[in-house]
């Protein structure tokens, strides 16, 4: 498939269907690593859990510098960046992210748009049909964190 950008340039776009077999190594090779869960660094855990609370429908577990909420057995974990530095050290930039998008399967992706307008202030994409067979939306938290909702086309 081609586009054109917005400079004119054409972009060659190839999309192909993966196969992932979740939680079975590949033959002859011995599985080492679980993904557990993401965690962001924010200045202001209450407001950050509250939007998450609010968009996946789920009540976090936690205080003030520390929330879980587990959205269909994933863990997403929001820890304040002063609690950060003391448990890890370091310097934890809050709303830093410029390049990972949360992505979250929806069961009906325009109902999810209505339920979470009140909620979200920073729109990037609507919902549309995606060439790799999801109809998806885009948008960011208060933090500028990308979240992409999203369905596979073949569930309507």
């Amino acid at each position: 498939m081609t586009r054109t950008d917005r400079y004119g340039s054409v972009l060659q776009i190839r999309c192909r269907s993966v196969s992932i077999s979740e939680d079975k190594p590949q033959a002859g090779k011995v599985a080492i690593v679980k993904f557990a869960y993401t965690r962001l660094v924010t200045e202001d855990v209450p407001r950050l859990a509250s939007f998450y609370e609010n968009i996946l429908g789920l009540q976090g577990r936690g205080e003030d510098s520390y929330v879980e909420l587990r959205p269909g057995g994933a863990i997403l974990a929001i820890v304040s960046s002063k609690a950060a530095r003391f448990i890890h050290g370091g310097e934890w930039s809050a709303g830093a992210n410029k390049s990972a998008i949360l992505e979250f399967e929806v069961d009906d992706l325009d109902a999810e748009r209505a339920r979470i307008d009140p909620f979200v202030t920073d729109w990037l994409q609507q919902p549309k049909d995606m060439p790799w067979g999801n109809r998806s939306m885009l948008f960011r938290d208060p933090d500028s964190n990308p979240i992409n909702f999203f369905r596979p086309i073949e569930k309507r």
